[in-house]
């Protein structure tokens, strides 16, 4: 098996390509510095390649004379090029706008009677035909409801910041409700985050992150304290089989996660770990009612 691989380099204020060609050898057992394929081994199938459709690029194409513009989306599009069939679309502006604009004019339309994609038809619709023209298959477009840039996406992990509250609070319940009522109760607060994370508008997603991660760390926290005083024996074994089994879950059910991915979208991740977290709250019941 023989291939091909292109490198791009800046050199005098220009990009050089140039192409090196490789052959394929008999597995030979090595695992650093190669690449290993495996042909009888196959995991999920691609769809197919794609790029983002914004109104920066498509503002871009607009200011190249005809032919320019048809060689740059045909190295993208076309039969020779990278032929790509995957567009992400936004629906407002997005961090690749020209400016900050919204579909629906109106903040407080909640019929979506201002809504209008007057805006994309100037740059973003001109750009989907022109690809389109030049594509031997049909593109198929991703939509992207939110089109948040990369600095409110790095500030929703503030949601890790609930655990800072909720795990020192979870031990001062525990000295008066007991552990097993601690760890369903906040076990059940992870589910309500969950079922928050399935609905669509944005303002109910992030209050459902809030309560999984505060329910998350409190019911671990509670889970882990729970160790010593269940082990009549080897207490630092039982610790650290209860680290075994709590990163071998989290590859396993990670693992699962995105074949649930893959196949159901958010939703069927939802579902699944919705089927975990009921058989944490099982769990916390059963060792509850045997301590009493």
């Amino acid at each position: 098996m023989n291939g091909k691989a292109v490198i791009t380099l800046p050199k005098g204020g220009q990009f050089v390509t140039r192409e090196i060609s490789f052959t394929f050898s008999k597995d030979r057992g090595r695992e650093n510095n190669a690449i290993n394929l495996y042909p009888e081994i196959t995991y999920q199938s691609l769809d197919g390649f794609g790029g983002s459709a914004t109104e920066a690029a498509g503002y871009v194409l607009s200011q190249l004379d005809d032919a320019r513009r048809e060689e740059a989306l045909r190295a993208y599009f076309g039969r020779d090029g990278l032929r790509y069939s995957w567009l992400r679309v936004p629906v407002d502006s997005c961090d690749f706008s020209l400016s900050s604009y919204c579909a629906v004019t109106d903040p407080n339309d909640r019929e979506f009677q201002t809504f209008s994609l007057k805006r994309d038809l100037q740059y973003i619709v001109p750009l989907l035909r022109q690809a389109q023209a030049l594509s031997d298959t049909p593109l198929s477009l991703m939509l992207s409801p939110w089109s948040l840039n990369q600095a409110v996406v790095g500030l929703l992990s503030v949601a890790y910041l609930t655990g800072t509250w909720s795990s020192p609070k979870a031990g001062v319940m525990t000295t008066r409700y007991d552990r097993g009522p601690v760890m369903i109760f906040f076990t059940g607060v992870m589910l309500l985050g969950l079922l928050l994370t399935l609905f669509s508008p944005l303002w109910v997603i992030f209050p459902g992150m809030l309560l999984f991660s505060a329910g998350f760390f409190a019911a671990h926290s509670v889970a882990s304290s729970w160790i010593g005083p269940r082990a009549r024996r080897a207490r630092g074994q039982a610790s650290s089989l209860y680290l075994f089994s709590y990163y071998l879950g989290s590859s396993v059910a990670g693992t699962l996660g995105g074949v649930f991915w893959h196949k159901y979208g958010w939703n069927g991740v939802g579902g699944f770990i919705a089927l975990l977290l009921v058989g944490a709250l099982l769990t916390g019941y059963t060792l509850h009612k045997r301590l009493r």
